[in-house]
């Protein structure tokens, strides 16, 4: 079955693709577009890379066509909801896709391999953020808010903060901190991490003063949830 058909667009139209690298646990998205030279399509990627089409069913799975003919996704499909764990040998793991098509990346612990999954979907969300920030559309602040509410599920999830509320910029600043340093695993690691960092630099000031906000909207959050 070919691409078009499976999620039922033309290449044609130039739709807009959100893409999972299941090896790295990279998302990206990339606009179909066609060669005025011999008419074949390809892949114009959000960091004007251009690929063949054929990668969509080599190397990349198809999360989601984030717009098409106008329209814009009214729900997004997350990583998380297709792809599992799949113990494939003793103290050996590989992230599996909905189909039952294995990534190219063994792990030789569960932990690690769900790790990794919680990362691609905080890369996930960044990339809904970049496209929808490039995006003009009536439906923008409803996937913004959407996109905001997957966002913090993930942090929270990656941090250990399960009442974890941030703002979506403060989000989007912490979980691209967490996407760079995949071995912060709680929010005691990431305040580590940050205190490793260069004190003079405005990034790391900015940081700091993000994940002050950040624990703020958490601890504001908790007393509500007692009464």
């Amino acid at each position: 079955e070919s691409v078009e058909s499976k999620l039922g667009i033309s290449f044609e139209d130039k739709p807009t693709l959100q893409l999972f690298d299941s090896k790295n646990g990279l998302v990206i998205y990339a606009k179909v577009e066609q060669s005025e030279r011999d008419q074949h399509h390809f892949l114009r990627t959000n960091t004007n890379r251009i690929l063949p089409i054929d990668e969509l069913t080599e190397r990349y799975h198809v999360l989601n066509v984030l717009e098409n003919k106008g329209q814009l996704v009214e729900e997004y499909k997350k990583v998380e909801d297709i792809v599992e764990v799949t113990k494939i040998d003793e103290g050996k793991y590989a992230v599996t896709i909905e189909g039952g098509e294995s990534s190219q990346r063994t792990f030789f612990k569960k932990s690690e391999t769900e790790r990794f999954i919680d990362k691609s979907g905080i890369a996930q969300s960044l990339n809904t953020d970049k496209f929808l920030s490039q995006t003009k559309h009536k439906d923008v602040p409803r996937l913004e808010q959407l996109n905001a509410s997957h966002l913090n599920a993930r942090l929270a999830k990656v941090l250990k903060q399960p009442n974890l509320q941030a703002e979506s910029k403060h989000g989007i600043a912490i979980g691209w901190e967490l996407v760079k340093n995949p071995q912060i695993q709680s929010k005691t690691g990431f305040e580590k991490h940050l205190n490793g960092l260069n004190p003079h630099l405005s990034s790391t000031k900015e940081l700091k003063s993000t994940f002050l906000q950040l624990d703020r909207g958490t601890r504001e959050k908790e007393p509500e949830r007692e009464r």
